[in-house]
């Protein structure tokens, strides 16, 4: 009984959770009628509830044990999963070569070439991900080469340590689950530092996991201890956010491990970032750019935008000071599109007035939206919001594969034929019901539903198990409010 009214706890935190989601696409995209909202609210709760109620009783009368598996069979499951995962990508290189290169890309590429670093990039991303294969082969193509084979090794790891603990079958899931969805393959091809960020925090996971399952059985060997630490710090020096993630992380192993073994894990980590921030940067000829405060205040930059082209008659004195600092009322109603401040931020506008006004007056300037024109805010929050937990969000799969102008003769020159198969196979996902593999939101919601599976909230061994998925939860809804678009 105790059970079953615990399974029902579960399925109405989840429920409620999927009611939010779903209210807030319902609400951006079908109506803004209050009644016709919370009677859309309600049919969903209920409807979310048997499903989540269903799926999580399966979950509970589920167990998992460590598979047989020995190390021979563990090392060919690695070498099979990692080829596999570079024969699919090189598919797809053939196919768009040189690979995709955004604004960005060709920044980074320039620093590398000409070695003259300017940290508005992570230079750490910089190095290892443009220099270092550059200097090892001389040739551009080795760039998107070498974060294949970065990422071939991930993947054969993953299958790894989800075939020890839970089983091939599992591994076979998972991994198929990422190396055949085209929106992850295009993004393969583009050498940004959120690729790289991404390989550094999902083999950290990955660590911590292997160190979690098998805690009471084995001693923790101190070579992975000190590996956890220096990808830790690798995520760090890779996004200016990521702190989010390498922080939160830091605390949930604390919970989790002896105090010796996770003082191993801090003192690799602050020697990796010394390391690198201090004598490694300091050999090489690099500038360090000024934080600026519109980097980091995308929520309120986007809810002014919308407030000021759908409501421009709410706006006080203060408001429109700010606004119209920024771009004239002309530049607002024409590049503006709700949701994305980038959308004028690269067409013209001027943010000076944000560092002028600071964090905290930002903050007041997002109050005052929504106190002056509500509607219109929630509006801009959700649009800006919902790419990482909307369900919805995101299924065109619009990513595409360009190369920005730039002086180092990188054009497109793939195998068209092959590109326009991809494009088809693209298509085919877009279109049918595996279209939901494209989604932040989806992974989440199954993330969530992994965690309250079998929760017990009572026993806090449960609770300490449960909360190393948090720090991707963390970063994933932290950064959400960074955004510009």
């Amino acid at each position: 009984m105790l059970k079953r009214a615990k399974e029902h706890i579960n399925a109405i935190i989840m429920a409620f959770y999927l009611m939010c989601v779903w209210t807030a696409y319902i609400y951006l995209n079908v109506t803004s009628v209050k009644e016709y909202i919370i009677l859309f609210m309600i049919i969903i709760y209920i409807f979310s509830y048997g499903i989540t109620n269903f799926i999580i009783q399966k979950i509970c009368n589920k167990t998992y044990m460590a598979t047989n598996a020995t190390e021979k069979n563990l090392k060919y499951i690695f070498l099979f999963f990692s080829l596999i995962t570079v024969g699919v990508l090189l598919i797809w290189y053939v196919g768009y070569f040189p690979g995709g290169w955004s604004p960005d890309s060709i920044k980074q590429y320039e620093q590398a070439v000409t070695n003259t670093y300017n940290d508005w990039h992570p230079i750490w991303h910089t190095l290892l991900f443009f220099k270092l294969p550059i200097t090892i082969f001389g040739k551009t193509s080795s760039i998107i080469l070498m974060q294949i084979f970065y990422f071939a090794l991930l993947m054969g790891y993953m299958s790894l340590i989800i075939s020890k603990y839970v089983g091939l079958k599992h591994a076979i899931f998972s991994f198929s689950y990422i190396i055949l969805n085209p929106y992850m393959c295009k993004i393969m091809l583009y050498p940004w530092k959120d690729v790289a960020f991404a390989m550094s925090g999902t083999l950290c996971m990955l660590i911590v996991f292997d160190i979690y399952f098998s805690y009471n059985k084995l001693q923790v060997k101190k070579s992975k201890l000190i590996l956890l630490g220096i990808m830790m710090a690798n995520a760090t020096l890779f996004r200016h956010n990521a702190i989010l993630f390498t922080g939160s992380l830091l605390l949930v192993v604390f919970l989790n491990l002896k105090k010796k073994e996770w003082s191993i894990i801090v003192v690799s980590f602050l020697l990796a970032l010394v390391m690198v921030k201090g004598p490694v940067y300091h050999m090489i000829d690099n500038v360090s750019s000024e934080t600026k405060i519109s980097e980091v205040t995308g929520l309120p930059l986007t809810v002014i935008g919308n407030v000021v082209k759908e409501t421009p008659e709410a706006l006080d004195d203060e408001l429109a000071e700010v606004a119209y600092s920024i771009a004239t009322p002309e530049q607002w109603n024409s590049n503006y599109v709700c949701g994305n401040f980038n959308s004028i931020k690269w067409n013209g506008a001027d943010l000076s007035i944000v560092e002028t006004e600071g964090y905290i007056g930002m903050a007041k300037i997002l109050l005052k939206c929504f106190e002056k024109s509500t509607a219109a805010s929630i509006i801009a929050f959700i649009s800006l919001t919902d790419m990482v937990y909307g369900i919805e969000n995101g299924l065109e799969g619009d990513i595409k594969i360009i190369i920005s102008d730039n002086p180092y003769n990188l054009v497109y020159s793939g195998n068209k034929k092959i590109a326009g198969f991809l494009e088809a196979y693209d298509s085919c996902i877009g279109h049918s019901i595996f279209r939901y593999i494209r989604t932040y939101g989806v992974g989440i919601v199954i993330m969530v539903l992994a965690i309250l599976g079998n929760m017990q909230w009572g026993s806090w061994k449960c609770w300490k198990k449960k909360l190393l998925c948090i720090p991707i939860l963390i970063y994933d809804f932290g950064t959400m409010l960074l955004l510009t678009g």
